[in-house]
């Protein structure tokens, strides 16, 4: 039943493949903010992400609420070749998801 409700861990479609690559974007992070940031912070966002994945189909927008991340990702940020990277891969991204939104596919 799971599987039939999208619930499974194996990319069936572009959406699936899309919070695959957020997962991992995610253990990144969550792995630079424990070399980084307190661990009462970085244990924090690792059990965000744990208790976000349990919710497969809404993990990416579960995921966007755990701040330590995306202070891991501005450290990151800061050097000029990933922010170029960052902000390229966001470029297509938004293509990607207008496009499936301009026909009329759910990207939520």
């Amino acid at each position: 039943a799971a599987q039939a409700a999208g619930m499974g861990f194996l990319p069936r479609g572009p959406m699936d493949f899309f919070q695959l690559i957020v997962l991992a974007v995610c253990v990144i992070l969550a792995v630079r903010a424990w070399r980084s940031e307190s661990r009462a912070e970085a244990a924090w966002a690792t059990l965000m992400l744990v208790v976000s994945c349990t919710r497969w189909p809404s993990m990416s927008r579960l995921s966007l609420v755990i701040y330590p991340l995306y202070v891991a990702a501005a450290q990151w940020l800061r050097n000029a070749k990933v922010f170029a990277i960052a902000v390229i891969v966001s470029a297509l991204m938004l293509l990607a998801l207008t496009a499936r939104f301009a026909l009329w596919y759910w990207v939520a």
